[in-house]
């Protein structure tokens, strides 16, 4: 689990980069404050299915990128330096 949830936050910032939008940017599109979206990203909460939502459309992302990280992070390890 501890390996998913290192992957889910990599692929988190991985996307957010992709799309270059700054944490307080993303948290302002979810309704959140900045603090919370980093915590998202740091793995110290997880964001909740409402959320989850968001981040798909916002990152142009699909649910396997969501329940598979590592997959996302395989097909973007181009953007890893990003």
């Amino acid at each position: 689990m501890l390996e998913y949830r290192e992957n889910f936050c990599q692929m988190l910032r991985m996307a957010r980069t992709a799309v270059n939008q700054s944490q307080q940017e993303v948290a302002n599109v979810l309704g959140v404050n900045r603090a919370t979206y980093t915590y998202y990203e740091l793995g110290r909460t997880t964001p909740d299915l409402d959320t989850l939502k968001c981040l798909l459309q916002l990152f142009h992302l699909t649910p396997e990128d969501i329940f598979y990280p590592e997959k996302y992070l395989g097909k973007n390890s181009f953007k890893k330096g990003a």
